[in-house]
């Protein structure tokens, strides 16, 4: 996209995970993509989306985590709209599992 000026938002790296923030139906909040191969590509998150960079773990362990029922069932409860369905980071963020150690994370995901 040339018109988008260097500084202004945070490209994308292989690992990251992208959510859905918004969606017309509850079963697509949430909605996890594993960001992969991104090989230098400038890639930025698109609107109604919240990306998350780990500082620690296994993407595909998250990427698995956030497909569980667990999560799942947690979205849809503190999801909030009528017509469109949304969460926001903070919500995310709150969400509340007992995480294993990176190397079993690994041979998990």
């Amino acid at each position: 996209m040339p018109n988008i000026e260097s500084g202004n938002f945070q490209l994308l790296q292989t690992g990251d995970i992208v959510l859905a923030d918004a969606s017309e139906d509850y079963k697509e909040i949430a909605e996890p993509m594993l960001m992969k191969n991104i090989n230098g590509r400038k890639v930025v998150p698109g609107l109604h989306t919240i990306a998350i960079r780990l500082k620690y773990g296994d993407p595909v362990y998250y990427l698995y985590l956030f497909l569980s029922p667990s999560f799942r069932h947690y979205v849809y409860k503190v999801g909030t709209g009528l017509k469109v369905f949304g969460i926001n980071y903070d919500k995310v963020q709150k969400y509340f599992s007992i995480f294993p150690d990176e190397k079993e994370q690994k041979y998990i995901g």
